[in-house]
């Protein structure tokens, strides 16, 4: 898509499909960074020193080979990879996803940023290794010290929302979001609730997010546009669905 300048970053994909059904193509942007700063310890204001980060600066620039694609992000919340079908065949549990990789890059190994979903927000979304604290000290005013990709993204031309089946208040998600550049915000209080079940204390089925997403996307079809889903259903303490789509159950090997 486009080139970042100082400093370096890779950006892999791009990863095709269909998503939710909505009929939009799908791109996977993966980040990476390495600095010996990376993960150090906030400040007494829970603020990062900037300049401890190498990625800090960094902006996007146009080359001859870019292309505006729409880019869509799906966070799997509390979803490990033996459990999806794409990484254990056994399982008939992401039909959709499974489809997905056949005309897709798909990782051999990963890595995510432990103890919050918060933190892994922060990685996928700004490159960087968060502050390994339990406190989210991402949502608070400061928080981040880089620009994140909402943030490079809008300097060229694309606009950004950020969708979520679980409350606002799990984790400061609406003081996070704010901060990782979002210029559109539909936690589950922005949603109409009838008719989807409860799947945890938190959160309401994923598929709540579907029809709002399908509005916002309708409203801005004319532009690119930068979306990513935070899914909820996967969290504790695992409420079933099974009044609407019946059970079924997988046994632990």
């Amino acid at each position: 898509m486009f080139s970042p300048v100082r400093p370096k970053i890779s950006f892999l994909g791009p990863i095709r499909g269909w998503l939710l059904a909505l009929g939009f193509r799908l791109v996977l942007l993966l980040i990476g960074c390495s600095s010996e700063d990376i993960g150090s310890e906030p400040g007494p204001d829970g603020a990062h020193p900037a300049l401890e980060y190498p990625v800090a600066d960094t902006t996007l620039v146009q080359t001859p080979r870019t292309e505006k694609r729409n880019v869509v992000l799906v966070h799997l919340e509390s979803t490990r990879a033996q459990s999806v079908t794409p990484y254990n065949e056994e399982l008939k549990t992401t039909l959709f996803l499974e489809e997905l990789t056949k005309s897709s890059l798909m990782a051999e190994r990963a890595y995510t940023i432990v103890p919050h979903t918060s933190k892994a927000s922060v990685s996928v979304n700004c490159g960087i290794v968060p502050s390994l604290v339990s406190r989210t000290t991402e949502a608070e005013p400061g928080g981040i010290p880089v620009r994140c990709l909402a943030h490079l993204l809008k300097e060229q031309g694309y606009r950004s929302v950020f969708f979520q089946s679980s409350t606002k208040d799990f984790e400061n998600f609406e003081g996070l979001v704010d901060n990782l550049g979002y210029e559109d915000y539909y936690p589950l209080e922005a949603m109409d609730p009838e008719g989807f079940e409860q799947t945890n204390y938190l959160s309401l089925e994923d598929e709540i997010m579907l029809k709002p997403s399908e509005e916002w996307l309708k409203e801005h079809k004319d532009e690119p546009f930068w979306v990513e889903y935070l899914t909820s259903t996967g969290r504790n303490d695992y409420q079933c669905l099974g009044l609407r789509y019946g059970d079924k159950y997988f046994e632990r090997r």
